[in-house]
């Protein structure tokens, strides 16, 4: 199990890694993460809903994502209130307080989905939530240090030392747990090192000597990995929010309206690789005169990120640009096309009943309690395309022009999507839609070429390039960590070397 001090330590990028590595040694490994709490989810073949980081990890180590990887997803509504999902399905929504109470029938649902992967694969690396020694959620703790307790799974914990004070974090996340907790804990890690390893050596003696548990390694800090795909929001502001003062006249700027509930905003990491394009996330409604390209990205939240979007003045801007000499293109994607529509009926994700859209196509939402999972495949402006849907509002088409053609063995010939008739502004409910290499090529170039822009398309292909960055991450732990007590750990905890297992069969 990969703990941390705290949470955006690096613990995701770790289990991605090791799941890399290990894979390339010719293991089936899974990773898995008993509760996540996030907003950027993906939807498996089963059709179950998990988080996107374990999906990515699953990736990373070769394999395809599935429910016992991420058997319980928290997507929060508001400061209070999550959207609790269990083995991949909506059990409804509760506060704190109640899930601390129903958390506790759970712990059987984690050990089972563990013990599931335990059975199918070679490795499993765990992946723990937020600080290991959250001392105020010990007692119905399901994913740190009781899990692994209980299940008897060696932990090493990791600290990130741009944050400064890495071998305070340390030392206290260990002194700060009861005996029986602490036991589990075989080894550290500190992370995002930047400079000369050698000074830190007092701070790691120190530790070693007064914990009496081993550094594992120290892993530097890796630029690359902007690049691959954040696990929740805290990740947004390393992609800067930029006003129009830094718009850049020779290349294609767009902008990503950063809704309050912003869900899947992984949609747009294929767009931050190409090089001849300018990015933001914007905050300001009056940043997005001069864009050349919109996002409204999707939400967890449609009703109540258009009530934000109307109090900040993005509901008025966008209308006016639309209707104006030389618009701009317009995209929504899954909350955000149906923030663009003409009314959407709720009752489920809000209290609200109903509310006008910013009403640029010609479709009215209505919220049901059963969500739609799928994954999809068909074709875009004759492009083919796969891609994910999640989201419980049943999209009605008015009018306008089909966008996204959906064709599978259940479903031929259906429609997803509409865009404008004179297509600039366009809405989907695919998740992913960028990852697909030729629609991405096409659409940007179809853009550049209306607003007279120069762009010079980046050719690669993003599932190759997605997967280098976890050949990157590997390569990194593989030079910088003690792989060989690593082995050990697990030799310890399973009673038999599964390196020299599988060398042996």
């Amino acid at each position: 199990m990969v703990c941390g001090t705290a949470s955006d330590v690096g613990k995701t990028y770790i289990v991605a890694g090791l799941c890399r590595f290990f894979s390339r040694q010719g293991y089936k490994v899974a990773p898995f993460k008993a509760q996540n709490m996030a907003l950027n989810s993906f939807v498996t073949l089963e059709g179950h809903e998990i988080s996107r980081a374990q999906a990515i990890q699953a990736m990373a180590g070769g394999v395809e994502p599935q429910v016992s990887m991420n058997p319980v997803l928290l997507k929060p509504n508001n400061d209070r209130t999550s959207q609790v999902i269990v083995m991949g399905k909506s059990v409804g929504t509760m506060d704190f307080i109640d899930y601390l109470q129903y958390k506790k029938e759970l712990f059987p649902t984690v050990l089972s989905a563990l013990d599931q992967l335990q059975n199918s694969y070679d490795i499993v690396i765990c992946e723990g939530a937020g600080g290991a020694a959250e001392i105020n959620l010990l007692q119905d703790d399901i994913v740190n240090l009781n899990l692994a307790y209980t299940a008897g799974i060696p932990a090493i914990v990791v600290g990130d030392i741009e944050r400064g004070g890495v071998f305070a974090s340390l030392y206290g996340t260990v002194e700060i747990l009861p005996s029986h907790l602490k036991s589990v804990i075989k080894a550290l890690v500190v992370n995002k090192f930047r400079g000369e390893k050698s000074l830190l050596k007092t701070g790691i003696d120190f530790l070693e000597d007064k914990l009496q548990i081993p550094m594992l390694g120290i892993i530097p800090y890796l630029s690359e990995l902007a690049e691959l795909d954040a696990e929740d929001s805290l990740a947004i502001p390393k992609y800067g929010f930029k006003s129009p003062t830094v718009l850049e006249a020779k290349k294609l700027n767009l902008a990503i309206i950063a809704l309050p509930h912003i869900s899947n905003f992984t949609d747009f990491d294929p767009l931050f690789l190409e090089q001849d394009l300018n990015i933001s996330f914007i905050q300001d409604a009056t940043a997005l005169y001069n864009f050349d390209l919109i996002f409204l990205p999707g939400t967890k939240q449609s009703v109540e990120d258009l009530l934000w979007m109307e109090e900040k003045g993005f509901v008025s801007v966008i209308q006016k640009m639309a209707i104006s000499k030389d618009p701009p293109f317009i995209m929504g994607i899954c909350g955000g096309y149906q923030i663009l529509g003409k009314k959407i009926y709720d009752g489920i994700e809000s209290s609200v009943d109903s509310i006008c859209g910013i009403g640029l196509l010609s479709i009215e939402t209505v919220m049901k309690q059963e969500k739609i999972l799928s994954r999809r495949q068909g074709s875009a402006l004759g492009h083919l395309v796969n891609g994910y849907e999640i989201h419980h509002g049943r999209v009605e088409v008015l009018g306008d022009l089909p966008f996204v053609s959906i064709s599978d063995s259940k479903e031929q010939n259906i429609y997803e999507g509409t865009m404008s008739k004179n297509q600039k502004i366009f809405g989907t409910s695919m998740h992913g839609l960028f990852e697909n290499d030729s629609f991405r090529r096409f659409f940007l170039e179809k853009v550049a070429k209306a607003r007279a822009k120069p762009f010079k398309y980046s050719s690669f292909c993003y599932k190759e390039k997605r997967a280098s960055q976890t050949d990157v991450l590997a390569n990194a732990l593989a030079d910088s960590l003690d792989m060989e007590s690593l082995v050990k750990l697990m030799e310890n905890a399973l009673g038999v070397n599964p390196i020299l297992a599988k060398e042996k069969t």
